[in-house]
């Protein structure tokens, strides 16, 4: 069904995270399967904004954007201010599969509306675009979540 899915890596460990000082942004680290890789320091990344997301581009991808009603493929890494891990796909060697404009939260519909495919993002998703006020397991009322979001496919 998607084809994109037979080429990812199935054995990611956790996210290990550290913060950049001053910038919001933390540092992760990702290791796959066959090596590692490090996310780059933000102060040489561009920083880009869209309706309250702060987001940063790790990687540009070549492929189409998706639309609201597309099924997406991602990947993604969560974490909160403090650098506490609260979920990752990359864990579970399974990516994420949701329809755009659904049951996600607010600041994944605008963030993925503006990716392509290939596309790995980091994004600062302030509280009223993520749970607001809600208590959500291990994420605090009124948090600012941060993502790396890898687009991997879409219909």
């Amino acid at each position: 069904m998607f084809p994109r899915l037979n080429n990812l890596v199935k054995s990611v460990s956790p996210i290990v995270l550290s913060c950049c000082i001053g910038l919001g942004f933390p540092t992760a680290l990702l290791q796959a399967g066959e090596g590692t890789f490090q996310v780059p320091k933000f102060r040489s990344l561009p920083s880009h904004q869209l309706g309250g997301l702060e987001y940063r581009f790790l990687k540009k991808g070549t492929g189409k954007s998706p639309r609201v009603g597309h099924k997406i493929v991602a990947h993604y890494g969560g974490w909160l201010e403090s650098g506490r891990v609260f979920d990752s796909s990359y864990s579970r060697n399974e990516a994420f599969q949701f329809t755009l404009g659904g049951r996600v939260i607010k600041g994944w519909n605008l963030m993925l509306n503006k990716m392509r495919v290939g596309d790995v993002v980091v994004v600062k998703i302030p509280p009223y675009l993520a749970y607001g006020n809600r208590d959500i397991s291990v994420i605090p009322p009124n948090s600012t979540l941060y993502f790396q979001i890898e687009l991997i496919d879409f219909q």
